[in-house]
């Protein structure tokens, strides 16, 4: 394509005739693909960013309508539902009434090159800025302010199809996080300058708190007409201290019945550091051990039989009643095995001295299971 120069049709000017030859020349190199290198949006780049930056000219582009790119150009930008590319074609086979691209203002779709297969990349980087910063490659702000209907606004929202006959997986997001100088730790009370963390959820956005009221949840897992077969996984060695998950003091494991009731929880309130008498709980292979820091027990309970039947049952007392420990089980008539260990005795009771005269007798069985009398005044 020969670049032509157009003059004014002025006296002792003749002007520059535009002949269909070149029209058809331009619009087979601007829109027919004609193998042409010619791109109405390429510009020569500045050194500014800001439209008046004081020694730079700097260029802006603005895009008023619709902008569709790659496969995107498929789509006939109606409401007709007459829409050709291959993304609304996939999403009205679901079941969909209409594709996104229907209502979005810019859209990128690959195409069928076997190396297109990123739709977007953006990037940003740190080591621009004149100062303390962030870098935010994508920023998605959704606002929800139409007091007349019930709208939502999602900052962001995918979807991740696995097709029947897919050899790979499919992932709603993966977020990776590279750390190269060391472990920066945090706790529930405290933040680091140089912490790396896959994912942080806040609520704020950073501004004044007066006016805003909690936020319902950090995360919330629902049904949307299918379910996850697990809510949360731990791959094996992800978590190199073994900490899965760090809670504040008074932070709670609760439970909800039917409408939103509050049952069961499981709480702590410990607030000393490294508190000597802190305990845990530690299901092994063998039963339940109630642990204190250094692994040493206060209680065990343990599950050498495989199906057992008989069972301890705790009762705590009102006012003026004693506390109970019972044998209980679908046996009909259970004893309560109470045994020291080697030559250990049970302890139980206060002495006091003098003679009684025996009014009756208590029968218990002894270590061996032979039934012994305890005389009784």
């Amino acid at each position: 394509m020969t670049s032509t120069v157009f003059t004014d049709g002025v006296p002792a000017v003749p002007a520059t005739p535009i002949t269909a030859s070149w029209l058809n020349d331009v619009n087979e190199h601007v829109y027919g693909g004609g193998g042409g290198n010619v791109d109405p949006v390429t510009q020569v780049k500045t050194s500014g960013f800001f439209q008046y930056d004081q020694y730079t000219v700097v260029k802006i582009n603005r895009l008023n309508d619709r902008v569709l790119i790659g496969d995107a150009t498929a789509n006939d930008a109606s409401p007709s539902m007459v829409n050709q590319d291959w993304l609304t074609q996939f999403q009205v086979g679901i079941g969909r009434s209409t594709g996104f691209i229907e209502f979005a203002q810019a859209a990128i779709l690959t195409n069928m090159h076997e190396a297109s297969c990123n739709g977007l990349v953006v990037g940003g980087r740190t080591s621009n800025l004149g100062g303390v910063g962030n870098t935010v490659p994508i920023l998605a702000v959704g606002v929800n302010n139409n007091t007349a209907y019930g709208t939502g606004a999602y900052a962001f929202y995918g979807e991740a199809y696995n097709m029947a006959g897919a050899l790979g997986p499919a992932f709603g997001m993966e977020l990776d996080t590279v750390n190269y100088q060391g472990v920066a730790s945090i706790h529930p009370y405290a933040q680091h300058a140089r912490e790396v963390v896959a994912l942080q959820l806040a609520a704020g956005a950073e501004l004044s708190s007066t006016g805003q009221y909690a936020s319902s949840a950090a995360i919330n897992i629902q049904n949307n007409n299918s379910t996850f077969e697990k809510g949360i996984v731990f791959g094996s060695g992800a978590i190199s201290t073994g900490v899965a998950v760090a809670l504040a003091s008074g932070h709670k494991f609760q439970w909800f019945g039917a409408g939103g009731v509050a049952t069961s929880q499981i709480v702590c309130n410990g607030t000393a550091g490294g508190a000597a008498n802190a305990v845990s709980l530690n299901f092994t292979d063998a039963g339940l051990r109630v642990e204190m820091p250094g692994g040493y027990q206060i209680a065990n309970f343990s599950s050498w039989y495989t199906a057992p039947v008989n069972y301890l049952q705790f009762v705590p007392g009102p006012t003026g009643n004693p506390v109970q420990v019972n044998a209980q089980g679908s046996d009909a008539n259970i004893n309560l095995y109470l045994s020291g260990k080697g030559t250990g005795k049970i302890q139980f009771g206060t002495y006091t001295a003098g003679p009684l005269s025996p009014t009756g007798y208590i029968t218990i069985l002894d270590q061996a299971g032979t039934p012994r009398r305890l005389m009784v005044g």
